[in-house]
């Protein structure tokens, strides 16, 4: 059956011619397309063909809504709000090639209330340059530029953009002033373990420790086990027992 397009829309008499037995016989198929105005859920007609209903294809291709999903990403939280773009020149190369990198670890400038990188980045190196001896001047700079670009120290630099160290202490820096608090805690908490062993070693020399069989080694579950008390925080608070096991050497410390 031969189905005209619907733009058409007339009437199709197709005349097929058959022989037999001497005589012809004539069919007449009358194929009506009737064009319906109602549509399909998706928007495509129908066609009546002898009382069959038939999907087309539709007559212009389908196009689905544009949908738009999620937030436009915000550019404040990493926007860079530096405006001087040109750090002050002093004409010594060297000292200007410091004050380019100085400007660039700086960066970006995320608070109004920070200070220029530019700004802060001559500030620096000039306070630097006329405190320091030339050998003490390079190892300073460099040990600033190195925290500045820490990533996992951002605190430093937001702490030299607002302002929270005076331009006269950017020569005297330290590690510990440039650290991150979690790196300042390590350290004291290393420290506070050093001096607890060579106070531990201080007793053993001097007989201070007490062999006793009250404690056993978690390591290998042993008694054989050695102690004596300290007093490591303030006077009101208990004193701190430091147990060692002469058989594996296993040392561990409770209040």
């Amino acid at each position: 059956m031969l189905v005209r397009p619907l733009r058409d829309q007339r009437r199709l008499l197709r005349t097929s011619w058959g022989s037999g037995r001497g005589r012809s016989t004539t069919n007449l198929h009358l194929v009506i397309i009737i064009r319906i105005r109602n549509r399909s859920p998706t928007g495509n007609l129908l066609c009546r063909i002898h009382q069959r209903h038939t999907m087309v294809k539709p007559l212009l291709p389908q196009r689905m809504p544009l949908q738009l999903t999620g937030a436009a990403p915000s550019s404040s939280g990493n926007a860079d709000l530096t405006s001087v773009m040109e750090v002050a020149r002093c004409g010594d190369p060297k000292r200007d090639k410091i004050r380019n990198l100085l400007f660039k670890a700086l960066r970006p400038r995320r608070n109004p209330e920070e200070a220029e990188p530019a700004v802060r980045a001559v500030e620096i190196e000039e306070e630097c340059h006329s405190k320091l001896s030339e050998r003490e001047y390079l190892s300073q700079i460099r040990s600033i530029k190195y925290n500045l670009t820490d990533s996992s120290n951002p605190d430093f630099q937001w702490k030299v953009l607002v302002g929270l160290f005076p331009r006269e202490k950017y020569s005297t820096l330290t590690s510990e002033d440039m650290a991150s608090e979690a790196k300042n805690q390590h350290r004291a908490n290393a420290a506070k373990a050093a001096l607890e062993e060579c106070q531990s070693d201080w007793a053993m020399r001097h007989g201070a420790i007490q062999k006793s069989g009250m404690f056993q080694c978690g390591k290998c579950r042993k008694s054989q086990t050695t102690y004596f008390q300290m007093q490591t925080r303030s006077s009101d608070e208990p004193m701190t027992t430091f147990v060692t096991c002469l058989n594996c050497g296993n040392k561990w410390k409770f209040c």
